[in-house]
């Protein structure tokens, strides 16, 4: 129909549309083709990789190495047979895609592990964030061989390995599952670390509170002679003041019987009179001098009134 563009714009858009994404999905296909392709070189760079890693293997003995080789050239030539019909394209897209997969994974991972130094210390694992050439992928597989352990495998860890070997991207899987168990080792040995460190810890802190419980026991006690200490020194001074009280009013006496003996009174003193006197001379306590006898004698009325002003 002549104007039908001008009548329906959205036919003419959508024409527009279809034809983009026509233009498009070429471009995609192609690119996912040369992608495919590209995957497909690096596979086979990484099997050529993988006999040469089983190749440098001091693990395994010269059975496994066999086994790995006729395995690899065995999945090379099941690779070039279903090459060669078109109807297992899809299947080796598939296969490389999966590859890609494991090879991102563990290129992930080897970024997030520490680099891990040789025992020779001939070189180390680089661990740059712009390893995508094929070269440096090599160089960091030959690191990760370097780096292997020598210990020898029980019969079920080297069955294990062979089993994986039959896999794709085998060595690096193996690799990984050493990884994996060297992972778990030291998991392990942390948490027995930690576990000491709790028990330490708890130690440290019995420690503590009963270095606490003793030493405020300590500080009660020290108090406690303090207070003692304070009490016998208030006793002390007590008792000198009132030693000096009582040899001042002893010395007052003295002279009070000297007054009353230079006078000519002469009185008969019996014979508690005169035990009392001597008393008083040998500086007796005045708790101890006989109350009764103190009015026997008249001439002393001078000395009890001088004891009771003085307050002893």
């Amino acid at each position: 129909m002549p104007g039908s563009k001008d009548q329906c714009p959205s036919c003419h858009a959508l024409r527009v549309e279809l034809g983009q994404l026509r233009v498009a999905s070429g471009q995609r296909a192609r690119e996912d083709e040369m992608r495919c392709r590209v995957m497909y070189e690096r596979m086979e760079q990484l099997a050529r990789l993988n006999t040469l890693l089983v190749s440098r293997s001091h693990v395994s003995g010269k059975a496994d190495i066999a086994l790995a080789r006729s395995s690899i050239t065995h999945v090379e030539e099941k690779k070039t047979s279903r090459s060669s019909e078109p109807a297992n394209a899809q299947y080796l897209q598939s296969l490389v895609v999966q590859q890609a997969k494991q090879i991102e994974k563990l290129r992930a991972q080897l970024k997030t592990m520490a680099p891990i130094v040789p025992m020779d210390g001939s070189r180390h694992v680089p661990h740059d964030n712009n390893e995508d050439d094929d070269e440096e992928d090599a160089e960091e597989l030959q690191g990760l061989t370097a780096t292997q352990p020598t210990t020898i495998p029980t019969w079920k860890e080297r069955k294990q390995e062979m089993a994986k070997r039959k896999l794709p991207l085998t060595s690096l899987c193996a690799q990984l599952s050493l990884r994996e168990r060297q992972i778990h080792q030291l998991q392990q040995y942390i948490a027995r670390l930690e576990a000491q460190l709790t028990v330490c810890l708890e130690k440290k802190r019995d420690v503590t509170q009963q270095y606490q419980q003793i030493t405020q026991t300590q500080q009660a006690q020290l108090r406690k002679y303090l207070a003692v200490i304070k009490k016998h020194v208030e006793t002390q001074k007590r008792l000198e003041y009132e030693h000096k009280e009582t040899k001042q009013y002893v010395g007052v006496l003295e002279k009070k019987l000297l007054t009353v003996g230079s006078n000519d009174q002469r009185c008969a003193l019996s014979k508690d009179d005169e035990k009392w006197a001597r008393d008083l001379v040998l500086y007796r306590p005045l708790a101890l001098l006989p109350r009764e006898n103190a009015l026997k004698n008249p001439h002393e009325a001078p000395v009890i009134a001088y004891r009771g002003i003085s307050g002893a």
